[in-house]
């Protein structure tokens, strides 16, 4: 079965008194030339993205601070996966093509994320609220 994965970047973050860098190709090993999507997202404080599923991409979802509530489950399941991350490091995720995705701020102030996905026909799916 296919599954939500956290990703390790430790290894691929360059931190100084400035802050971080991260290398995100590098670490979800794709090249340039693979990629259909690449976006920069907000959320505001307790609202609500996803609620849908791709068809024909994974993606990857780098979460840039805040805290946040990843919801997952695999298309015609019922249980419900859940993860709540704290913000304090990058964080980045990956999921596989047909896994119904929902992210919840759960912070005071807007949080962002990065999303990239290998396809640029995703075909994005609604579904139903996981929560």
């Amino acid at each position: 079965m296919q599954k939500v994965e956290q990703i390790k970047i430790e290894n691929k973050i360059w931190l100084d008194d400035r802050g971080w860098v991260a290398n995100l190709l590098s670490v979800i090993e794709i090249s340039i030339t693979s990629i259909g999507d690449f976006h920069l997202a907000s959320i505001k404080p307790g609202k609500i993205r996803g609620n849908h599923y791709h068809k024909n991409a994974t993606e990857w979802i780098l979460f840039l601070g805040g805290k946040v509530t990843l919801l997952w489950k695999k298309v015609g399941r019922k249980s419900v996966n859940k993860i709540e991350l704290t913000g304090n490091n990058p964080t980045l995720y990956k999921i596989p093509r047909n896994i119904e995705h929902t992210v919840i701020n759960n912070d005071q102030f807007d949080i962002f994320l990065i999303a990239i996905s290998d396809n640029e026909n995703r075909g994005t799916v609604k579904s139903a609220k996981l929560i």
